[in-house]
């Protein structure tokens, strides 16, 4: 038989146990270190944020040449702002985070998803019954 050993267990399910065993022993002894977190780029992304809001809910124009005017008018820059904070501090976070080893991707990626979700579920929720009547065609 193709791939049996004297025992006539299979060779290689038990190389791909024993690799299995030896990845977790080393996850266990060598335990990802972790970055810590970054209060300050934080809060310029809710100033980013912020930003954002306020240029699509206060007036803007040029009859009033405030310095804050001047800022909000140019709000949609804080979304490039964002997006480029957020994509530093999760790769910073992240960087330690070894991807060959399965377990260490894994964990990664549900930490994610536990941080998105919530925030993707409640926003659904709350936008269900605002779109609900609303007869929108497909995109072609």
């Amino acid at each position: 038989m193709s791939g049996t050993g004297k025992s006539g267990k299979n060779v290689f399910l038990d190389s791909v146990h024993e690799a299995l065993v030896l990845e977790v022993m080393f996850v266990m002894v060598f335990p990802p270190t972790r970055r810590p977190d970054v209060p300050a780029l934080t809060s310029l992304r809710f100033f980013a944020a912020a930003l954002v809001v306020f240029f699509h809910y206060l007036p803007r124009g040029e009859a009033d040449n405030a310095w804050w005017i001047r800022i909000i008018n140019h709000g949609y820059v804080g979304v490039s702002f964002f997006f480029v904070l957020s994509g530093f501090i999760l790769a910073y976070t992240g960087v330690n985070t070894d991807f060959h080893c399965r377990y260490e991707r894994r964990a990664f990626y549900a930490r994610r998803l536990a941080r998105i979700y919530p925030a993707f579920l409640l926003a659904t929720l709350l936008d269900w019954p605002l779109f609900a009547g609303f007869n929108i065609p497909p995109c072609l």
